[in-house]
């Protein structure tokens, strides 16, 4: 998996590329703890380039979610999603949780439900 990652004061963003597995989970989970520290009001993950995604994704986005969301800050996930990155949040119910809600540039991401 490829990451870039560009932090400010007020949003960090972190960009993936390729399949994100058991095998890379740990180079996300540096990135996301690195964009983290920082406190930025809002934490973007650019899943666009992303071919493929287990449950290693949804895990380690959730627990940033939750680090951003008990500083009531934000965390998003920007497409457009790939099939399988959109099944994975469908089916587990985190698509509206983590993406940008309608109004607020979710249609111009590419995740128009």
């Amino acid at each position: 998996m490829g990451i870039t990652f560009d932090q400010g004061p007020e949003q960090s963003v972190i960009a993936l590329t390729g399949e994100c597995d058991g095998d890379t989970g740990p180079a996300l989970t540096a990135a996301l703890t690195k964009a983290l520290a920082g406190a930025p009001e809002i934490v973007v993950v650019d899943v666009a380039g992303l071919r493929f995604a287990d449950s290693t994704l949804l895990h380690a986005l959730l627990e940033a979610w939750r680090t951003q969301n008990d500083r009531q800050r934000r965390l998003v996930v920007r497409g457009p999603l790939s099939v399988g990155v959109r099944r994975l949040l469908t089916e587990t119910g985190t698509l509206g949780l983590l993406m940008d809600p309608p109004g607020q540039g979710c249609e111009d991401q590419g995740c128009t439900e």
